[in-house]
């Protein structure tokens, strides 16, 4: 607010010689303001693409256990009897902590750059 106050008393007596004068800091501060409002709008347009994609894979998982469940099932039950569960669960189970440690490690180092 102060340097919108500072903009308007500058542009309307910057003929004058003893007139009020700009900040020297006054163009890094606005394009601080621009960035940080970049900053925003894109952190908005990301969780938007993470939403859309989310409901879009849960929709379609949905439709394909409605339209194929029978099949599935029994799919699901011979894969369960010629493997062991536990190789299933432990290769899951690392696949989503690889992912996990992937994002925290992306967003760690996007931060100090």
């Amino acid at each position: 607010m102060k340097q919108d106050k500072a903009l308007r008393k500058a542009s309307r007596s910057w003929h004058m010689k003893n007139a009020e004068r700009l900040p020297s800091n006054f163009t890094f501060r606005v394009m601080q303001r621009i960035q940080a409002e970049e900053q925003c709008r894109e952190r908005r347009r990301r969780r938007t693409e993470i939403f859309v994609m989310c409901a879009s894979t849960i929709f379609c998982l949905g439709m394909m256990v409605w339209q194929l469940g029978a099949q599935l099932k029994t799919m699901m039950l011979n894969v369960l009897a010629e493997t062991h569960v536990g190789v299933v669960l432990l290769t899951s189970v690392a696949a989503l902590f690889f992912c996990l440690l992937d994002a925290f490690l992306a967003r760690k180092f996007r931060s100090r750059m």
